[in-house]
């Protein structure tokens, strides 16, 4: 079957379906309807599926041809893979120095303008834009006062996140949902309203949300987020103010336009929009001196514990080497798994023993195996110095490093340096981080990366030790 041929007629005028000439797609051997589009230049390249609804009634028959000429041919299709990709390949790399390489260039430009480190909120398992803080702040505090929340779905920076109470507080985000009972409420709510005090994060009209971080604004509504660095934001200021236009200023992935006192700001990487009023735009100006200020600074990631190559993450090492440890001495082991914003990690039986994966990796350890990783691993957990502490569903936990001490809370990870220690002794506020005492827990944010976690007396304790 000539499947470019085929399309070609899809392509072109409206055509009339004979419905005995369409054949159910599992009868094509697979990814082979359309394999060599690159070889035949004389017909149009099609690089996805074609598909066309057809209002009939098939018989069994039509659905059980194969097409014998595209099974005999299984050899010419694999050699149609290789081929179209040389092909790709010969014309990446032996494209003439005449054509302008404009589009290219432009694109790259963009990708790198897009690149941005993740401002988020881990909750449990939940990671979600830090957009949508003052509706989390705000269904948690009701929450906490009156054991119910309002349902509510809201829309922030292209994505969905519900809430709703049943004697528990629910978060359902991106096919994620946790359920927080009276400690984790009180643990997540304080880490939220020391970040919405630290990025100055404000809900305006038109379910626009603002924030600064490392030296940029972010603008989130409920189709997208844009990051507007100092020089951006000051000339669509100057733009909405006296009506000039700042063309060149501006990045290649952003337009701007003036109509009916509104500005109009056009995300072309994602062909998304927002319309800003007077109040934005002066929102917009007040953020400048505080935006202008800041300094990003690099992130480091807390050490890991490696087995058979696959990377154990603290926060999970202690009560993998006590189930090692329980394996080699009963050969019993209880299934479980641990999924964080960072990572995931499943513990199950298997022929060989025990088996332990996470998203990509995946190894397998005998009852012998399982006693020697078990002592290895409470060797590492004596040299980093670790503490752990369990408060309902939040686990903290506590680990040494060159120059200080790492302070993990699932998602959240933040290092503090020896000398800082003395900062838990009362609220301060240094260029790295933030600390603020909120009802009974001490709350430490890393400014840089978002970072934040809640300790109370007997874990300040740990730490200070």
């Amino acid at each position: 079957m000539n499947a470019v041929g085929f399309t070609w007629q899809f392509s072109r005028a409206k055509q009339t379906i004979d419905p005995s000439q369409v054949v159910a797609h599992g009868a094509f051997s697979p990814y082979r309807l359309l394999n060599s589009p690159a070889t035949l230049v004389s017909c149009d390249v099609i690089n996805k599926p074609v598909a066309a609804k057809v209002n009939a009634n098939l018989p069994q028959t039509a659905l059980e041809l194969v097409p014998f000429k595209s099974q005999q041919r299984a050899l010419h299709c694999n050699l149609n893979w290789f081929l179209a990709g040389w092909i790709t390949a010969r014309h990446a790399s032996f494209l003439p120095k005449s054509i302008p390489r404009r589009n290219v260039d432009r694109q790259t430009r963009c990708d790198k303008i897009a690149t941005k480190p993740s401002v988020m909120i881990n909750i449990l398992s939940v990671r979600c834009s830090l957009a949508f803080a003052p509706y989390l702040s705000e269904s948690l505090a009701q929450f906490l006062d009156s054991g119910y929340v309002t349902p509510r779905v809201v829309l922030q920076a292209g994505t969905g996140l519900i809430m709703r109470s049943d004697g528990e507080l629910a978060i359902r985000y991106q096919e994620r949902e946790y359920r927080l009972g009276p400690a984790e409420t009180c643990h997540y709510r304080a880490t939220l309203n020391l970040r919405v005090e630290a990025y100055d994060i404000a809900l305006m009209p038109d379910e626009i949300v603002m924030s600064n971080f490392n030296g940029a604004v972010v603008l989130s509504h409920p189709q997208s987020e844009m990051w507007l660095e100092p020089p951006v934001v000051n000339a669509l200021v100057q733009m909405f103010n006296v009506g000039t236009q700042a063309e060149s200023i501006l990045p290649e992935w952003l337009n701007a336009s003036l109509g009916g006192g509104r500005l109009l700001l056009s995300d072309q990487r994602s062909g998304r929009w927002v319309l800003l009023g007077p109040d934005h735009v002066e929102a917009l100006a007040s953020r400048l001196p505080s935006v202008s200020a800041a300094k990003p600074n690099t992130q480091s990631q807390p050490p890991t514990i490696e087995i058979k190559g696959l990377p154990i993450h603290l926060q999970s090492a202690i009560k993998l080497a006590q189930s090692l440890a329980d394996f080699a001495a009963t050969g019993e082991i209880e299934s479980y798994d641990e999924i964080t914003p960072l990572y995931s990690l499943s513990v199950s039986p298997s022929t060989e023993g025990i088996e332990l994966s996470d998203s990509t990796n995946r190894v397998a350890i005998t009852k012998r195996e399982a006693g020697k990783w078990a002592s290895l691993m409470t060797v590492e957990l004596e040299r980093l110095n670790m503490t752990q502490f369990e408060r309902g569903q939040i686990r903290t936990t506590l680990a040494d490093c060159d120059g200080g001490r790492w302070i993990l809370q699932w998602g959240d990870a933040v290092f503090i340096p020896r000398c800082f220690e003395s900062a838990f002794k009362h609220d301060r506020c240094e260029n790295k981080f933030r600390m603020k005492k909120i009802g009974e827990l001490t709350t430490l944010l890393d400014h840089h990366t978002a970072h934040c976690v809640a300790l109370n007396d007997s874990e300040k304790v740990a730490l200070e030790a």
